[in-house]
């Protein structure tokens, strides 16, 4: 990492997200430990309330919960949770985050004590990486969270019947955020976690922030067996059909009409067939976008990329629904082969798709150089 000027935490996260798709983002020991603390501290309903968390961190783990600690201290106003590991453990929470971000913290709490994980980050986001078992122990402490607030049968159940309706619903997606109080990332992410195991579907998670118009991959899994770009060098434009794009956009044009007091509406849900014209791939996506409610300015958008195969037609019945977007979407501006004319969201020229044009060129002139004038 030193010698490439790689930091050894993005090495660490690129080991584990291999890891992940390596084994299709299911981890059968960790959804079994989320099914024996059910058994012994569970409800019949397999759901847990803000309340009941705070409980279970308390009276079970002896840990404090403060909601106020962390709002007298500007420097500190950005971390969601800090744990002072005394002798009783401190758990101070922002007072910013909503209910279903802080039931995920708590449900986080209860993994890292269940699964008896020692190495591990005090605050979130994590201030320092030491080791990769710190980055493992968090990824599994996150992982029970998620199976604890998104019970597994539940949601399968629930997706089946999703996946069963005649038509595109948007409402159905919304409607399953709030039953299970998650956020749109939490619910999106356990359903990578599904719906490779469960459905046999090759899917794609990713997880785009942009604040001041610059947009940034902030998480990305990629169980598809198809190269999907999603980081590109700091000058290059994201290709502006993609989902999770496209919906950042819809949330920009959408705070400039409540400034004018025009509109109140915070989320939108979309999907798209998308076509790579780099690489043929074709995937049906899902995706929300809704304002960061932790940082002000911030935007975020989630979205699920299902790859086009017979398993997906049989499972997904409203594959044909019409009024589903269709469209030929490419890695950035600057390396689409498509034209002014072709697509009007283009927002650079594709300096970059020349220059490897240019490069084909240069080394099919050598060859044919080579062919017709051979070394003696």
């Amino acid at each position: 990492a030193s010698n490439h000027q790689l930091g050894a935490e993005h090495l660490f996260r690129a080991s584990l997200r291999a890891y992940q798709e390596s084994r299709n983002n299911y981890f059968e020991d960790l959804e079994e430990a989320v099914d024996e603390f059910n058994r012994n501290y569970g409800h019949t309903d397999n759901s847990y309330s803000y309340e009941q968390l705070v409980s279970i961190v308390k009276q079970l783990y002896h840990c404090h919960i403060d909601e106020h600690s962390l709002d007298k201290e500007a420097e500190l106003q950005n971390y969601r949770s800090v744990l002072l590991p005394k002798t009783r453990p401190v758990l101070l929470l922002n007072s910013k985050l909503t209910t279903a971000q802080k039931r995920f913290i708590l449900a986080r709490e209860i993994g890292y004590h269940f699964l008896g994980l020692q190495v591990r980050a005090l605050t979130s986001s994590p201030e320092k990486v030491e080791s990769f078992e710190q980055v493992f122990n968090d990824f599994k402490a996150s992982y029970f969270a998620g199976a604890l607030l998104l019970n597994r049968q539940r949601l399968i159940d629930e997706l089946r019947n999703f996946f069963l309706l005649p038509h595109w619903d948007y409402k159905a997606v919304l409607e399953m955020i709030d039953r299970h109080n998650v956020t749109p990332e939490m619910l999106f992410y356990r359903w990578s976690e599904l719906i490779p195991r469960f459905f046999n579907l090759k899917l794609h998670f990713l997880r785009y922030n942009e604040k001041h118009g610059q947009i940034r991959l902030i998480k990305q899994l990629n169980i598809s067996q198809i190269s999907v770009s999603g980081g590109l060098a700091m000058d290059e434009h994201h290709c502006r059909r993609w989902l999770v794009v496209r919906l950042l956009r819809q949330l920009e044009k959408q705070a400039k009409r409540a400034l004018l007091g025009r509109s109140k509406r915070q989320v939108f849900v979309g999907t798209q067939i998308s076509n790579f014209i780099e690489g043929g791939g074709r995937f049906f996506c899902i995706g929300i976008s809704n304002p960061f409610t932790f940082n002000t300015g911030v935007k975020s958008s989630v979205a699920i990329g299902l790859k086009f195969d017979q398993k997906l037609e049989k499972a997904v019945h409203f594959l044909q629904d019409r009024s589903i977007p269709r469209l030929e979407v490419g890695t950035s501006c600057e390396r689409c082969p498509l034209t002014a004319e072709d697509c009007i969201e283009r927002a650079a020229e594709p300096r970059i798709l020349v220059q490897i044009q240019k490069q084909r060129e240069r080394e099919r002139a050598l060859h044919r150089l080579m062919v017709h004038n051979p070394i003696d």
